[in-house]
């Protein structure tokens, strides 16, 4: 069955989009309360309790298809650190130049850093905050932790590439300590703008935060900070998750999402018209399934698969709330489902699937470096190894 929906998609990307007018139910725009993110690799100490992942009671539904900003958290702000943006996104800081990307280059000749955020504690209201890099495909595996000072990105010196991270403490003193798998342990104070280190190998490779990386295809998404996040909770890509949606249960196959066509349908119901080019509104039939394009061709295409009830088990959503599953959010509040990146949008529900301004808060590239040494790929033309 997956291989003939597998065709399907691939037939159904040729066809134009031409979408019956069916109306459109309120949509909700308000933002959830946004809990603090657990760190995924090491032990961060913090001095703020964060709050528990859990779900949110559902607002009053409106029309707008704009999500309002997310509440300023309560921070308790550093002595000495102005902290006028305390919601302030990981994107939004000098970092964010390369976020989209995921790669830096090193400096090393010919090798970059392929990267993922592994643990973020980035905070503009304290005098050190960090966030840990990881290239766990890499040979052999690394991590780098990039520190900052309020918002401002720490330069100098350079950040190292290291084993990966075992454990992350903010001490008394003000310094942070990070402990590696391979027992080694450094430590680092800010001083008049410069990390002062000390226990990193003398001859560790260090990103190269002069040079950009190669161009991303569009704006990172937002990562948040240590204290907020504009999602609830999070998600494995490679799955298939479900959410009820007024009465119509709906699948999306997230274990098969391409990052181009998410394939949402129903097992139980036919919810959407079939949308299908030249074809009469009065003679076309109902779908069962939803795919939802996430590139240049901003539409939605159904069709009718009778065989595509079999694939049922599916992981059940958080209901009345935000999910991030990899760079796609999935938002359940309200009588329909938000599905949405930081470019594409889709409304989906009973009796609707069609395009929707995006939700996710726009990212602020003031702070991003406008001098940086232009990108160089390999001389094959191909991204530089690792």
């Amino acid at each position: 069955m997956r291989r003939w929906l597998g065709l399907a998609v691939a037939f159904t990307f040729l066809i134009s989009a031409c979408e019956e007018p069916v109306p459109v139910p309120t949509a909700v725009s308000s933002e959830p309360s946004l809990p603090a993110p657990t760190p995924t690799r090491g032990t961060a100490v913090r001095s703020v309790t964060p709050v528990s992942d859990r779900p949110v009671p559902a607002p009053a539904p409106d029309t707008s298809n704009a999500a309002s900003q997310p509440p300023s958290p309560t921070v308790t702000e550093t002595e000495g650190v102005a902290c006028p943006e305390p919601a302030m996104d990981l994107a939004s800081t000098a970092l964010g130049a390369w976020l989209a990307s995921g790669v830096i280059p090193t400096d090393r000749p010919g090798e970059v850093f392929a990267f993922e955020v592994a643990d973020n504690q980035f905070s503009p209201c304290e005098e050190l905050s960090w966030v840990v890099l990881s290239d766990p495909a890499g040979v052999p595996a690394r991590d780098t932790t990039v520190f900052f000072a309020g918002a401002e990105l720490v330069t100098e010196p350079a950040p190292a590439l290291l084993p990966p991270v075992a454990a992350v403490e903010k001490r008394a003193d003000g310094s942070v300590a990070v402990s590696r798998q391979d027992g080694g342990e450094a430590t680092y104070r800010l001083a008049a703008e410069r990390l002062l280190v000390t226990g990193e190998p003398p001859d560790a490779p260090h990103l190269d935060l002069g040079r950009a990386g190669p161009p991303p295809p569009a704006t990172p998404r937002p990562h948040g900070n240590a204290y907020t996040r504009p999602w609830d909770h999070e998600r494995p890509r490679g799955a298939r998750y479900s959410m009820e949606v007024g009465e119509t249960r709906i699948i999306c196959d997230f274990a098969l999402f391409n990052d181009l066509q998410l394939v949402c349908y129903s097992p139980t119901d036919s919810p959407w018209p079939t949308v299908t080019e030249n074809v009469p509104a009065e003679t076309r039939t109902r779908a069962n399934v939803a795919i939802l394009n996430f590139q240049s061709l901003w539409a939605v295409s159904t069709l009718s698969d009778p065989f595509i009830a079999a694939d049922s088990e599916a992981q059940p959503l958080p209901e009345d709330s935000v999910t991030r599953i990899d760079d796609v959010f999935v938002d359940t509040r309200g009588n329909v489902a938000k599905i949405y990146d930081s470019r594409w949008a889709y409304v989906i529900g009973e009796g609707v699937a069609m395009p929707a301004k995006s939700p996710a808060p726009p990212i602020d590239t003031s702070r991003w470096p406008e001098d940086l040494r232009p990108w160089e790929p390999a001389p094959n033309g191909a991204p530089a190894a690792n």
